[in-house]
């Protein structure tokens, strides 16, 4: 699925090895802390600052007299005592003039606008804190083998055994052949709550793979659990290590959540999904902006390609086509052209929706992608949904379908 994976790039994290497609670089995501400010240099580095008030300005030029009337006199010495005040004059005023001395990394605060989460990463090594990812995040460092992310989950069915273990396991696909007790340490979050740290190595060599190193931090907030994590190549791990656990020991989360897993009610509309089944991300239209209330497009995959895409656009509803919008959205986020299928109505949340079906080669497969366009007088939007499947893309579309609303009340 080339052309898709080219439109619409997803974050995909296996525990067993560092593969992780590129969220859009060009992404210019709204979830970033705007006042980005240098770390503070160590104090052997610090210079003086030369900037001076009006006052102080003034206070000088009033020295200035006194002060020429004191270069006049001879320093006890002679010749070398006057060279050498000299030369100590030149030092003084050239550290005078320097500039500020700047520590080499700049700190960013990402924030989840989802959930609300944020964490500060560290450039270098995590210079792109950007990222399309709703319930999985993921940012990788320059240069190096290495990322960092975060994946926030629902609490587990039965709370018996270790649950932060067990969702260690499940989550990030550790092998029961790695033991996680052994590295095993309890640290204390920017939230003030205790957070199980896990350390582990995974060999992948024999299959063609890395050693890698991964360092993970789990713990329940606000009827969440978060897991946020950093993994490397077992070279280029020390050059990460100080940047994640600035992650791990900067990472703050709401008392409450503020969204859960499995429901995506932002900017004004929601829509059900399976969280266990899908990763998903949002995207601007043009892929490449942020989502806004005024367009936007909701991307669920799967480990291995795209499986639906929900688009929306602000639009007077005189305007509304609603086969204009399935060929539009088909073409500008997936690269594919409508096909010839019948074309029926359904009804989505009370609209009535145009639906058809294109049928089209993905690769070595022939797919079929249902496709339905509707228009919401609440908030002045069309919408269209693109399901992909090979079999049955309208049952497989039906969680969507019923679950979705017009309006909640929800903001971006």
């Amino acid at each position: 699925m080339l052309t898709i994976a080219a439109r619409l790039l997803l974050i995909a994290f296996a525990a067993g090895a560092l593969a992780a497609a590129a969220c859009a670089a060009d992404n210019p995501n709204v979830n970033v802390e705007s006042n980005e400010y240098f770390r503070p240099p160590p104090p052997e580095r610090v210079e003086p600052i030369t900037a001076q008030t009006d006052e102080t300005e003034e206070a000088a030029d009033a020295e200035e007299p006194a002060e020429a009337e004191e270069a006049e006199v001879e320093p006890a010495g002679g010749d070398v005592a006057v060279e050498e005040a000299a030369e100590q004059d030149a030092q003084a005023e050239e550290e005078a003039t320097a500039p500020a001395a700047r520590a080499e990394d700049i700190v960013r605060r990402y924030r989840n606008p989802v959930y609300g989460y944020s964490f500060e990463l560290v450039c270098p090594p995590f210079c792109d804190p950007t990222s399309n990812g709703v319930d999985e995040v993921g940012f990788r460092a320059d240069g190096l083998q290495a990322i960092v992310a975060a994946t926030v989950l629902t609490p587990p069915a039965g709370g018996e055994g270790d649950v932060a273990e067990r969702l260690i396991r499940e989550t990030l696909l550790v092998p029961e052949t790695v033991d996680l007790d052994e590295g095993r340490s309890v640290r204390r979050s920017a939230n003030g709550v205790e957070a199980d740290v896990f350390e582990w190595e995974e060999d992948n060599r024999a299959v063609g793979g890395i050693q890698v190193r991964w360092k993970s931090w789990i713990a329940p907030i606000g009827g969440l659990y978060y897991i946020v994590r950093g993994g490397a190549a077992i070279a280029d791990w020390d050059a990460i290590a100080e940047a994640l656990d600035r992650v791990l020991d900067t990472f703050t989360a709401p008392i409450e959540a503020i969204s859960e897993p499995g429901t995506y009610n932002r900017f004004g509309f929601q829509v059900a999904y399976d969280a266990a089944e899908f990763r998903p991300a949002e995207y601007g239209q043009p892929t490449a902006n942020p989502a806004t209330d005024a367009a936007g497009a909701f991307v669920l995959a799967n480990s291995n390609s795209v499986i639906a895409v929900l688009a929306w656009e602000e639009i007077g509803a005189a305007f509304f086509d609603a086969e204009i919008a399935i060929e539009r959205t088909l073409q500008d986020l997936l690269g594919i052209e409508l096909g010839t299928g019948a074309r029926e109505a359904d009804e989505i949340d009370g609209q009535t929706a145009q639906t058809t079906i294109t049928l089209t080669a993905l690769g070595a497969d022939q797919v079929q992608i249902a496709s339905w366009a509707w228009y919401c007088p609440q908030g002045g939007r069309e919408f269209a949904l693109h399901y992909i499947d090979v079999d049955d893309p309208r049952g497989a579309a039906a969680k969507l379908i019923d679950s979705f609303r017009c309006s909640t009340g929800g903001g971006g």
